[in-house]
């Protein structure tokens, strides 16, 4: 499924035809933004690699549901530029064929939602192709991100404009602050750990501890690739955003650092708690092996005085004795309650 929208001066075009796009890229008044979601058919797949003329290296790393966040540059020649080399090369491809896509950045990026249900963090790729006067997205299923900027950007008298750049800011920083309740959720929930392993010692609390490392694991490895994905941006490498537009990628870029620090936080937290949690219970097992060790010294005590008293001497002090049995039981509970007084004070019990 694909939708289309085609802005020209601020007015949107009422259901534009996908027909029309190759005339609209090269109109640069206009400004086209092709959303693909669900998975994409052999129709989507033959726009984008002949009406675009998208690399197919990069089609394939859009079309892979699980491929690492980056951040690729491709110039007017179709290949990977490094510095000022996309000010070099023609409109056309190495066939003579136009190139309707000009320089353009090509970004996979991850969306961040908590997942009730599975009560873990759930992280969506979103692949994104910009341009001087287009954008292409493609994702799995609906992002609220998208739908979000979309609406923004349609809104009448919307902040937003024509500009790509305000577009993939906007999209970038909505993306990005939807961390924020994910990970204030994580925070959360290592706060009631830390509750918790003090009042109930739960076994089942080291799984807690070991999936909400495992979630700021991954949350951490998606940071940190966009992180230099902003970097990239920034330098400008090819003339797609206009300079005003930097200011607004910086502001999104220190939202990604942020969220960097709170993760290794929170992961320093997690490795605390767990720290804590198995003192506690190397302590406990100390505690029980304790009480073994003092039951076990009292009960050799009154087994020695019992084992003295059963030898079976015909010359032996009380054997005769009307008392004897009471003197004996006597001495064991004296011993006992001796050996118990005595570890109390020494603060073994």
């Amino acid at each position: 499924m694909r939708r289309l929208y085609v802005s020209h001066n601020g007015e949107f075009e009422n259901n534009p035809d996908v027909a029309g796009i190759a005339a609209d890229l090269r109109d640069l008044t206009r400004t086209t933004w092709l959303d693909i979601r669900r998975e994409p058919n052999a129709e989507d797949i033959t726009i984008l690699r002949e009406v675009f003329g998208f690399h197919p290296l990069a089609l394939e790393d859009a079309l892979h549901v699980r491929h690492p966040a980056k951040v690729d540059i491709f110039g007017r020649n179709m290949s990977l530029i490094d510095g000022d080399a996309g000010t070099k090369g023609t409109d056309f491809d190495d066939d003579g064929t136009p190139n309707l896509c000009g320089d353009h950045y090509f970004l996979i990026v991850y969306t961040a939602h908590w997942d009730a249900e599975r009560r873990r963090t759930s992280l969506q790729p979103l692949s994104i192709f910009v341009g001087r006067n287009y954008i292409v997205t493609l994702h799995r299923g609906v992002l609220d991100d998208i739908e979000d900027t979309v609406r923004r950007w349609r809104a009448p008298d919307g902040p937003l404009g024509d500009s790509t750049g305000a577009l993939l800011h906007a999209l970038l920083d909505t993306v990005v602050d939807d961390y924020f309740p994910v990970l204030d959720r994580i925070a959360d929930q290592l706060q009631q750990l830390e509750d918790a392993i003090f009042e109930d010692f739960d076994e089942g609390l080291i799984r807690e501890i070991f999936r909400l490392k495992k979630d700021s694991l991954r949350i951490r490895r998606t940071l940190a690739p966009m992180r230099d994905i902003l970097n990239t941006l920034l330098r400008r490498d090819v003339p797609v955003f206009d300079s005003a537009d930097l200011v607004y990628f910086r502001d999104v870029y220190e939202h990604v650092i942020r969220h960097i620090e709170t993760v290794d936080i929170d992961r320093d937290l997690l490795t605390g708690v767990l720290d804590s949690f198995l003192s506690m219970q190397a302590n406990r097992l100390n505690q029980v092996v304790k009480v073994l060790t003092v039951g076990s010294i009292v009960l050799m005590s009154v087994t020695l005085i019992a084992g003295i008293y059963g030898m079976n001497f015909e010359h032996m002090p009380e054997l005769r004795w009307t008392y004897g049995y009471a003197w004996a039981l006597g001495l064991m509970l004296a011993v006992a309650i001796g050996l118990v007084a005595l570890f109390r004070r020494m603060k073994w019990l």
